[in-house]
């Protein structure tokens, strides 16, 4: 399932469900834009990937704020008024020159957050999801 700024909102539903899945690896792939994370299902018994295109941007938190956990806690679409990445690289002096301004209206904000209490955030065109097996455990 490719997830963009049409359909951002079904993150925020049952259809893409990640709550107690084990985060295990990220990578991030420069020369793409492209941010490759994996995950084993609550019961470990497969891997999956989900994959963020075209990324403007991200960060991620590692403090293990309620005690260390690799368990996803929720997965969330964030509301344009509440986006932090994207404001932050539209006031770079250098942004014009290196995107359309108005093409930045294709991107959208997403969180993760773990039960430990830290949170991924992605500024990104799509999303890839689909939770299936990827067999090997690789990432992208």
């Amino acid at each position: 399932m490719i997830i963009d700024k049409i359909n951002k909102d079904i993150i925020n539903t049952k259809d893409v469900y990640i709550h107690d899945d084990i985060f295990l690896d990220l990578r991030f792939v420069r020369d793409k834009h492209r941010l490759c994370l994996l995950f084993a299902t609550e019961d470990e018994t497969s891997t999956y990937e989900i994959n963020f295109i075209d990324v403007l941007g991200f960060e991620m938190t590692s403090c293990d704020f309620w005690g260390w956990s690799p368990h996803v806690y929720s997965f969330v679409s964030i509301k344009s008024e509440e986006y932090t990445i994207i404001p932050r690289l539209m006031e770079n002096k250098f942004f014009d020159y290196a995107f359309e301004s108005f093409a930045i209206d294709e991107y959208i904000e997403t969180k993760i957050i773990f039960t430990s209490g830290d949170e991924l955030i992605v500024a990104c065109k799509a999303i890839e999801y689909n939770k299936v097996d990827t067999g090997d455990g690789s990432v992208c």
